[in-house]
């Protein structure tokens, strides 16, 4: 195995072709955020005038928040919890940078961060919840990742099927089903088993349920015959396993719709059914048994997220029209059932990461376009006990071979 040695967090470089990382930190700051689920926090003062006294025009960075103002905190540093148009915005702990692209992370139950990307090879790659590199190695192939309750890391790729590592990065086991290349469309894992949709030689999706510890197919179901069913995600919640996408039907053309199967493999009759969007394309569990699920398209033509009960009942919707993301990438579920979305801007071509409260309430909404980047593309989201990362990559440069970085970042949960 090829580890690196450890790291530790060092002042940020301008893009340093030979280094594998760069890391900067966002200096905590003071600002005002939203105070309950009803909307921005009332204005603390109003500005004056110095020639009558009365209450003037507000002005966004003076460090007053005024009535029609989310936040102001006296700058225009737009990752700081306010942004220059003073709206409220996540803040940025730390931005850790590397060559190469990541695809996907997770957070182990201890807080380790594991991400899963490509430069000349694939690679897997740990941080500290401080964002300080804890490993690094080679691995065989590179895809969308899961981490069991053990800590346990499970790879699915297209080339290469299912891969298996230890917490510490150590080989465990592998297989490809069918021997051959297939069309990796989600993964996850509970306590005993990992759960992958793939499209393997027909438009048939097919749902596994392998040993976590052995690598050995317990169960294999197909979605019927002659069902247009296009899975672009899969999410395991309790004895449920979702697979979510699009379905082709007679009106209109594509619907969203999950494909439901048991963890023991049942085949259970599709759900999720929604034509406001075209296409469910992220899901995850929810704190309490339920489902949250995001899409695109139809009559939402910019971001939906939904959330469901155990029942599969709807809690809320929450839907933002206009040109926000056009693909929702990825949904993450954290502590006190705050929702996470993740996705791009297709017309600005950067990031977008949007925080909901547990009631669909948007706390807080982040863009980002990379420096110097023509394209900055998020790729994946997860929390851990108290914090929010996000990754994924940004190309600079015109022709057939740009600059192409990785980055991470973490969000405070404050």
């Amino acid at each position: 195995m090829n580890f690196s040695a450890r790291t530790t967090p060092s002042p940020p470089s301008p893009w340093l072709a030979a280094s594998r990382r760069s890391w900067s930190a966002t200096s905590p700051r003071t600002r005002q955020a939203p105070s309950s689920s009803e909307g921005p926090p009332d204005a603390t003062s109003e500005p004056t005038t110095t020639a009558t006294g009365e209450p003037g025009p507000a002005v966004c960075g003076d460090g007053i928040v005024a009535a029609d103002e989310a936040c102001d905190d006296g700058n225009d540093e737009p990752n700081d919890g306010c942004d220059a148009d003073c709206n409220v915005t996540g803040e940025v702990v730390w931005t850790v940078e590397g060559p190469g692209e990541l695809l996907d992370l997770a957070v182990a139950p201890d807080g380790t961060i594991i991400a899963c990307g490509v430069d000349s090879t694939p690679f897997l790659t740990a941080f500290a919840p401080d964002g300080s590199e804890l490993w690094t190695r080679d691995v065989k192939s590179f895809g969308e990742i899961a981490v069991d309750a053990e800590g346990r890391i499970f790879v699915l790729s297209s080339h290469d099927g299912v891969l298996s590592y230890e917490a510490d990065g150590a080989d465990r086991w592998e297989f490809l089903p069918g021997g051959k290349p297939l069309d990796a469309r989600g993964i996850d894992a509970d306590e005993e088993h990992v759960y992958i949709a793939t499209y393997e030689d027909s438009e048939r999706l097919t749902v596994r349920g392998v040993d976590g510890d052995s690598g050995e197919i317990v169960w294999e179901t197909l979605t019927p015959a002659g069902e247009q069913f296009h899975a672009l995600d899969l999410t395991v919640v309790g004895d449920r396993v979702y697979a979510v996408g699009t379905r082709s039907t007679e009106e209109p053309a594509l619907r969203a719709m999950a494909a439901v199967f048991t963890t023991s493999g049942e085949l259970l009759p599709f759900a999720l059914e929604d034509g406001m969007s075209h296409q469910w394309t992220a899901a995850a569990a929810a704190d309490d048994g339920g489902l949250v699920v995001a899409g695109d398209g139809g009559e939402a033509p910019g971001l939906l997220v939904r959330r469901v009960g155990p029942d599969l009942t709807e809690k809320w919707t929450s839907v933002t029209p206009g040109p926000q993301p056009s693909k929702p990438e990825r949904l993450a579920v954290g502590p006190g059932g705050r929702v996470a979305v993740a996705g791009s801007r297709p017309i600005e071509h950067g990031s977008l990461v949007r925080l909901h409260d547990s009631a669909g309430v948007v706390l807080w909404s982040s863009q980002f376009v990379h420096d110097d980047a023509n394209v900055e593309t998020t790729r994946g989201a997860a929390f851990g006990p108290d914090f929010l990362v996000v990754t994924g990559f940004s190309h600079a440069g015109a022709g057939t071979d740009p600059v192409v970085r990785w980055w991470v970042r973490r969000f405070a949960l404050d």
